[in-house]
């Protein structure tokens, strides 16, 4: 999600000095060298400027951010992936490990709806938040056909193809409104926003909601993702608890 310290977990403060040192100058102007990769990161107009209208519940209408328009935030340069390569695997303490291409997915059942993605260093004047249609299966329903073994699995572990990893608790991720995601705004997600396949986990953070997915993990131990190992919140529900403040490893 943003700059890769040599070590130790950044405060948020000391996050925003490296990424503004990232912009102006480059990594190796910023004394950066040995840094591994760089943040990505779009800077935008407010979620709700030039905004699609879209009728919501209750007769309400929502402002869906176009996909050009929406806030772009990767841990490095992000992955582009070939569908005609991409598959899903689905391992670790499963009983019937699975291998998805997304016609596969699709097959499963598939559900649309609005939800807000907000970057965990969201500020007033940064407008790092943005609001889409996303479709795609509900993800209990991918764990199901797996098998996952309840009595032994605890997190499941998501695998990007850009070498980021996130994870979250097996008993948090049954909501129907938690997706593996391929449709954003009616269209195929763009590469910035994980084409073909993301997470979409409406109460997290954005670094919660990871992109390019090509394997799911069950694993029975509490795995630290990127982030977590740098001392940011496990859990990482918006509103919640950002940085923990403690040094891992």
């Amino acid at each position: 999600m943003d700059v890769e310290p040599s070590a130790g977990p950044p405060s948020p403060g000391r996050r925003r000095f490296l990424r503004r040192a990232l912009l102006l100058g480059g990594a190796a102007g910023a004394g950066l060298g040995a840094a591994r990769v760089l943040m990505l990161e779009r800077f935008l107009p407010g979620h709700t400027e030039q905004a699609v209208w879209r009728p919501g519940p209750n007769n309400t209408t929502v402002a869906l951010t176009p996909g050009d328009r929406f806030f772009v935030v990767s841990y490095g340069a992000g992955a582009t992936v070939e569908l005609a390569a991409w598959t899903l695997r689905v391992d670790g303490l499963v009983e019937e490990p699975q291998t998805f291409a997304l016609d596969g997915l699709r097959a499963l059942g598939e559900r649309t709806q609005v939800s807000t993605i907000e970057c965990v260093d969201n500020r007033p004047w940064r407008n790092l938040i943005g609001t889409a249609e996303w479709t795609g299966v509900p993800l209990r329903l991918v764990l199901s056909r797996a098998r996952v073994r309840g009595d032994e699995a605890r997190d499941i572990v998501f695998h990007c193809a850009d070498g980021y990893t996130e994870s979250h608790r097996v008993v948090d991720l049954m909501g129907d409104d938690i997706l593996l995601a391929w449709n954003m705004n009616g269209v195929p997600l763009p590469r910035d926003h994980g084409f073909p396949l993301r997470l979409i986990m409406p109460d997290r953070w954005g670094y919660k909601q990871p992109k390019w997915i090509v394997r799911l993990e069950a694993v029975n131990h509490d795995y630290a993702g990127y982030w977590e190992r740098r001392g940011w919140s496990d859990v990482g529900k918006r509103g919640g608890e950002e940085f923990i403040g403690r040094r891992l490893g």
